[in-house]
């Protein structure tokens, strides 16, 4: 058989690559050939202001039925991370946050506290 493809990127726009491949594979084949999944849009967005937003409540219930890992995007901050964190997500996609930091090692060394 050929090898599996690999995992999709980190920063992508979930909701379309998940409903795509939902519409023209089916989602059991979609979760059973993913490694992880990427989940939002969890918060406000400014990259998506008029997308859903899914909420740390949905995201939580995603992780509990989930065995796969899943990464969570959207709106996500050094201020909201800790939400993130509790609700089980192995990882987070975080972009203005860190794009604005006066100081980007500082901001990143923080963020990665959140999974120590």
């Amino acid at each position: 058989p050929p090898p599996p493809p690999p995992p999709p990127p980190l920063f992508f726009h979930p909701q379309a690559a998940i409903r795509d491949s939902v519409a023209s594979r089916g989602l059991g084949d979609v979760y059973k050939r993913q490694d992880y999944f990427v989940l939002g849009t969890i918060f406000k967005s400014n990259s998506h202001p008029d997308g859903n937003i899914l909420g740390i409540n949905n995201l939580k219930k995603m992780i509990d039925l989930s065995n796969k890992p899943i990464i969570a995007i959207g709106g996500i901050n050094s201020t909201n991370l800790n939400l993130i964190v509790k609700a089980g997500a192995k990882g987070a996609a975080i972009i203005t946050d860190i794009a604005n930091a006066k100081n980007i090692n500082s901001k990143i060394k923080k963020l990665n506290s959140f999974y120590d």
